[in-house]
């Protein structure tokens, strides 16, 4: 039986093709969440022009806790970055959704 943190994330990754779905989006998991050769990520997720967005889905009981803080309601997203690195961005789940499902994918940094 897998342990109670891999159900967790297993959970949290059928929740997340789920929304998408609802969202009327395509959405799949992808198989045995990236352990396969040739398949990286957790989900797939198709936008309105057809093109596939390769996430991971990470769930923490308080590790995002200062994220939400910081990503008030009336913030649209949020931008993070350590030193050196490339900018992140944060935003609700819904947010993203409604992007996906109007606009095409940027190209990959």
């Amino acid at each position: 039986m897998p342990s109670r943190s891999k159900q967790k994330g297993d959970r949290d990754e059928r929740q997340v093709v789920g929304d998408a779905i609802e969202a009327g989006l395509s959405a799949r998991r992808v198989p045995l969440s990236g352990a396969v050769e040739g398949w990286k990520g957790d989900v797939i997720v198709t936008d309105a022009t057809g093109a596939d967005w390769l996430g991971e889905a990470k769930v923490r009981a308080t590790g995002f806790r200062q994220l939400y803080g910081w990503l008030r309601p009336y913030i649209n997203f949020l931008t993070v970055r350590a030193d050196r690195q490339e900018r992140l961005v944060v935003m609700r789940w819904s947010t993203f959704l409604a992007l996906l499902k109007r606009t095409g994918k940027p190209d990959a940094g």
